[in-house]
């Protein structure tokens, strides 16, 4: 139970240094971030010490083939994360890592271990450009086996070790360096992956979306299969034939707008289908609405990003959004 503690330890104390360190002035050495890394690399070096003993791992067999692994990911993160919020040299190194390293293949890779391997690979720094997009990669593969286990399904969701994940921004710049880029199309392919990974699914077309999805299979049978079929179709026959009331048919005319609208603007990779998804979990259904909260477009960004942690939707990327705004805006003018 010791052992384990120690171990619950080092991961409260990591999240407790990313979280920290987004705070103004909590980041480098001598910061509240950098205490708590202090702290979690005592637990990892008493750790990796126990069970670099021979004896150590006769004696406690089976946990050591089961804890071996995460300990050593553990001890890798704390690393990147001395190397990344405290920007540390020598003390960002974990001691005994290199020999602790030969010892991974006499023991499990537990889904757990995966999962420490997965938050560490994602943090790391040390690697960019298209290097960086390997590992995240990496990263990726391990969260697959990962996320077989539903506690670290809905982990990785919150996890502020993965958080940046969530964000193609974040992402896009991590791969990015003076000379080279990566393809903004390959980094939004890594956040598709991490959200089909971890997200609910979502509509996957235009008359999946909620105000119409009763309604679907009945308009199918009259031949509307689209937003822009839907839009030429007149009110009255909506009315008559699906028995909707004049205001359901006035919603669907202002969702079918700012669906087409959000279209031209040709959002990366979601379409419009996941852009207005996530518009309509922000209770924002019309051109006018949408037009309203692009007045903040930073503020819009943020609260989409939120709303999007639990679907497995990529939010918008400060471009998008400012072409939204552009489009949007001219069209509304």
């Amino acid at each position: 139970m010791r052992l384990r503690s120690r171990l619950n330890l080092i991961v409260a104390y990591v999240n407790y240094a990313i979280l920290t360190a987004g705070q103004p002035g909590q980041a480098g050495p001598g910061s509240k971030a950098d205490a708590a890394l202090v702290k979690a690399k005592e637990q990892v070096v008493y750790l990796l010490d126990f069970w670099l003993q021979e004896k150590m791992q006769k004696k406690y067999a089976v946990l050591w083939e089961s804890m071996y692994a995460s300990v050593y990911f553990a001890a890798e993160s704390i690393s990147a994360e001395l190397h990344r919020i405290c920007k540390e040299g020598e003390a960002a190194t974990i001691p005994n890592a290199e020999e602790a390293s030969k010892l991974l293949d006499k023991v499990n890779m537990t889904l757990l271990a995966r999962y420490e391997h997965a938050c560490c690979l994602t943090r790391g720094r040390r690697k960019q450009g298209a290097a960086k997009a390997a590992e995240y990669a990496a990263a990726l593969d391990e969260l697959e086996f990962a996320v077989a286990d539903p506690v670290m399904l809905r982990w990785a969701r919150r996890d502020p070790s993965l958080a940046e994940l969530h964000d193609v921004d974040l992402v896009r710049q991590a791969c990015s360096t003076a000379g080279e880029a990566v393809a903004p199309s390959d980094t939004f392919k890594i956040v598709a992956r991490f959200k089909d990974l971890v997200g609910d699914p979502v509509p996957s077309d235009f008359l999946s979306l909620s105000p119409f999805a009763a309604y679907r299979d009945a308009l199918a049978l009259r031949g509307i299969h689209d937003a822009a079929r839907l839009q030429r179709t007149p009110g009255r026959e909506l009315r008559s034939e699906l028995s909707i009331t004049p205001g359901e048919v006035g919603r669907w005319r202002e969702v079918t707008d700012l669906y087409q609208m959000i279209g031209t603007c040709q959002p990366g990779g979601n379409g419009a289908t996941g852009a207005v998804f996530l518009l309509l979990q922000a209770d924002l259904d019309s051109v006018s609405a949408a037009c309203e909260a692009l007045q903040s477009p930073k503020k819009l960004r943020e609260s989409l990003l939120s709303l999007a942690r639990d679907w497995a939707v990529v939010a918008p990327s400060e471009q998008e959004v400012g072409t939204w705004g552009t489009v949007l805006g001219d069209s509304h003018d």
